[in-house]
């Protein structure tokens, strides 16, 4: 169901906040336990990677880059310096749109769900390029990790 989406999304956000409280740079990336990927980038892709495999698994890929790309020209168009915005506004902001996505969403209508998913990747990749996070080799390192583990690894329930 779309909400156990939505909470590991913010799952993801959660943990991109564990790493920023326990005083990681936002640019730090380093290879945990079992060399596993971690920082606040990686969580960051945790986030983004989660978000396009559901929308994809729905077969909704395009109507969410149509989103991301009108989000995108929006954010710039408000001329948004997000070089300026603290991590946790920023947090709390995804988290805001992430919300409003399950709140607005609709099997037979998926327009502002998108709309808000479109929103919170646009900043996610706006932010993180406005402040030196190269979110999309994170992505890069995070899939190929992800290719060495298991579908829902450690037996997890969700």
């Amino acid at each position: 169901p779309y909400y156990r989406s939505v909470i590991l999304f913010h799952s993801e956000l959660s943990e991109a906040l564990e790493e920023y409280r326990a005083n990681h740079a936002l640019t730090e990336v380093w290879s945990g336990e079992g060399g596993k990927p971690e920082g606040i980038p990686i969580e960051l892709a945790d986030f983004v990677i989660r978000v396009c495999q559901r929308c994809g698994t729905d077969g909704n890929a395009r109507e969410l880059d149509g989103a991301v790309s009108q989000a995108t020209l929006e954010f710039m168009k408000a001329q948004n310096d997000f070089s300026k915005m603290n991590f946790e506004k920023f947090l709390s902001n995804l988290h805001v749109d992430t919300s409003l996505s399950l709140q607005s969403f609709s099997p037979r209508d998926m327009k502002a769900t998108h709309l808000y998913l479109g929103r919170a990747l646009a900043q996610c990749f706006l932010y993180c390029d406005d402040n030196g996070m190269q979110l999309w080799e994170a992505i890069d390192i995070k899939e190929e990790f992800n290719k060495t583990r298991s579908y829902r690894h450690g037996g997890k329930r969700c």
